[in-house]
């Protein structure tokens, strides 16, 4: 596996300085960008912690001194609720039996009625299992442990302070502190647990633990992790099941709902201010005493969490969007870069909301998402001016030889997919001449003669580009083209036939605009087709060159197309074009078994007549058996069978059977006729 991932990275195509290019613009984007995502970040991390939902315990119940208590006829405002007020709470709640109460609040101020201190004092003192809370003040740097002024309780106490941070508030840029954590605060030799912990403790007759730089270690095997002497919250809810303050105070008969609970009492009231901005939902805020629960269910899930520091943070988004941005910079095709850039990014956000599950940490995605996608569109934008300069190199190497149609495929594919090397395959190759040309020239003035000739370009040009063919090259009144380069074409043979036939028509268009000029000439056009291997490509300097075919192949359609000067034909095509066309499409017989000018290797040569539409069968018929006769040494026969045609291509062999009458060709003749001439 590992070998096939380095092959793959070998075989990106990225420019050297192109890593520079892409390198610089990921880590830039990523620096200047992350800042400002991580404002819009809030929402995206809270969504992680609805994956919690199912694990909120149900064991906590919370007593709210909410909007409705304070607007109830017994109390006006918050201060109006005494110490005598909480003593009645507390015992209420008692009458339930719960496991553990948790009071949200400090006492370590005097009240203004002693009796009511005195009876609250009493209750706490009497029952272990109510949890008050300790305040460690930030101006004054000191931990609040005492009861009423009274010296530090020796009861149940907790750190009711919670923390809230964010590790990326650097460079002077202000972003809201949404992180929840508590600390850890030592006094007289001794740490004070944060409320939720010291609840966790009771509910479950714990010893007081083994407090470490990295841990809190309680007997039962429970770790929870310590950070710089933090503990990181975990939310599962915004709102545990809640009663009101007024309910519980004023009817004890609810006390049953709080059987075997952990009863959390605070303020939800927002006049009283007791509310955070938290992770969980970075819209709106949730109170103190919901903070405190979601802690204690931190502990009871034991899912704790958390959050990846800014050098972390940096590091992994400065080496995957780098990363990411080189494979994308490899990608041939757009297309495959915007389908692979969602394939990132939902991947990405699949894998933290996995690591945040299993592994409880948070990790800070839509900063990488927000660089991602902005280094994608620089990416991409500057594969967009690549691909736009790759279509103007296609178009100016091709304006001058293939169709439109054909250009717009070359573009499709990219210059790096064409057969621009010099590679050899298989095409069809066209040659033309006019017959007639040089009496024309004699008889029209330069202007004139001008005229046809661009008539006559014109109306070929567009027929070989019409059937997708590329032309080569003008030759004088020649034209050299082929087919199946650059692009694939199936039928090749066929596209080159159909053009050859098509140009035989069009020719009428230029003996007309001739003898407008009042010119008798009468011109007409040989042609040859071959099919075969050849050498396809750019060739010349630096400076000028051709897409050009090069190679025997080549050299044969040149030779095919002056041979029917021999034959007195017009369109001559090879055995291997002769193979490779559809039969019924086209009227085609077989001339002769030749060879050419310096080649020893015998051709079948055949002359292609026109579209088969079914006429002159007979011709053809009785043209095939004379040249079955002429093989078989009956030249008296095969003469009279020619004579009977009377073509020109006939009378060809008339002379021949007439010498070969005179003269019997030896026993080993191969019938095979040798031009000594091109």
């Amino acid at each position: 596996m590992t070998h096939k991932i380095t092959a793959w990275f070998r075989n990106i195509k990225i420019e050297k300085h192109d890593f520079l290019f892409y390198g610089i613009v990921s880590l830039g984007i990523l620096i200047l960008l992350f800042l400002l995502a991580l404002y819009s970040n809030y929402t995206l991390v809270s969504s992680y912690f609805g994956l919690n939902k199912s694990l909120t315990d149900k064991d906590i119940i919370v007593v709210a001194l909410d909007e409705e208590t304070l607007n109830s006829n017994k109390f006006k405002r918050y201060q109006d609720i005494t110490r005598c007020d909480y003593a009645t709470l507390i015992r209420n709640i008692l009458y339930g039996d719960p496991k553990v109460i948790v009071m949200d609040m400090v006492f370590y101020q005097k009240g203004e009625n002693e009796a009511c201190d005195r009876e609250l004092t009493d209750i706490l003192e009497k029952n272990p299992n109510v949890i008050i809370g300790a305040e460690y003040n930030e101006k004054t740097r000191s931990l609040h442990t005492d009861l009423f002024g009274a010296g530090n309780y020796a009861g149940s106490m907790g750190i009711i302070n919670t923390t809230s941070y964010n590790s990326f508030n650097v460079f002077n840029f202000n972003l809201a502190d949404y992180r929840n954590r508590v600390r850890l605060y030592e006094k007289g030799g001794d740490f004070v647990l944060p409320i939720s912990i010291e609840a966790y403790r009771l509910a479950h007759n714990l010893q007081k633990p083994n407090v470490t730089s990295d841990a809190i270690l309680f007997e039962n095997g429970t770790q929870i992790p310590v950070d710089d002497g933090h503990i990181n919250i975990n939310f599962f809810t915004p709102a545990y099941k809640t009663v009101g303050f007024i309910d519980v105070l004023e009817n004890s008969s609810r006390s049953s709902i709080f059987t075997g609970k952990v009863v959390f009492v605070g303020a939800t009231a927002p006049d009283i201010h007791d509310e955070f901005l938290t992770p969980y939902n970075t819209s709106t805020v949730m109170p103190g005493v919901m903070i405190h629960a979601n802690l204690y269910n931190t502990l009871t899930t034991q899912k704790f969490i958390d959050y990846e520091n800014l050098y972390d943070f940096l590091a992994r988004n400065i080496f995957i969007v780098f990363v990411c941005g080189c494979i994308l910079a490899g990608m041939s095709h757009i297309v495959y870069g915007v389908v692979s850039s969602f394939g990132i990014v939902i991947l990405y956000i699949l894998i933290s909301i996995g690591v945040f599950k299993y592994m409880g940490i948070i990790v800070e995605i839509f900063p990488l998402i927000v660089s991602y996608a902005v280094t994608s569109l620089a990416i991409y934008f500057k594969k967009f001016i690549e691909e736009r300069k790759s279509k103007d190199q296609v178009k100016a190497i091709f304006s001058r030889y293939i169709s439109e149609d054909v250009a717009n495929e070359l573009i499709k594919l990219g210059i790096e997919n064409m057969h621009l090397g010099w590679a050899e395959r298989e095409v069809t190759v066209f040659f033309s001449d006019l017959a007639g040309f040089t009496d024309l020239s004699e008889n029209l003035k330069p202007e004139e003669l001008g005229k046809i000739l661009n008539i006559y370009f014109e109306e070929m040009s567009s027929i070989i580009l019409h059937q997708k063919g590329t032309i080569d090259k003008f030759i004088g009144d020649a034209i050299m083209a082929f087919w199946n380069a650059p692009l694939d074409l199936p039928k090749h043979a066929d596209s080159a036939c159909v053009s050859a036939l098509l140009q035989r028509q069009a020719l009428e268009k230029v003996r007309a605009a001739i003898k407008a000029l009042g010119c008798e000439t009468f011109i007409d056009m040989r042609i040859g087709i071959n099919t075969g291997k050849a050498i396809i490509g750019n060739f010349g300097c630096s400076k000028r060159y051709d897409y050009t075919a090069l190679g025997d192949t080549v050299n044969l359609a040149s030779r095919l197309e002056s041979i029917n000067k021999q034959y007195g034909t017009n369109i001559i095509i090879s055995e291997s074009t002769y193979e490779q066309i559809e039969k019924n499409r086209f009227l085609v017989r077989e001339l002769d078994l030749i060879t050419v000018k310096g080649k020893t290797k015998p051709i079948k040569i055949y002359e292609l007549l026109g579209f088969n539409d079914h006429s002159e069968p007979e011709k053809i018929q009785f043209y095939s058996e004379a040249l079955a006769l002429y093989r078989s040494r009956k030249f008296s026969e095969a003469k009279k069978l020619f004579e009977k045609i009377g073509d020109t291509p006939s009378k060809k062999f008339i002379d021949r059977c007439d010498e070969f009458i005179k003269n019997p060709p030896p026993e080993d003749w191969d019938y095979v006729y040798r031009f000594k001439v091109k």
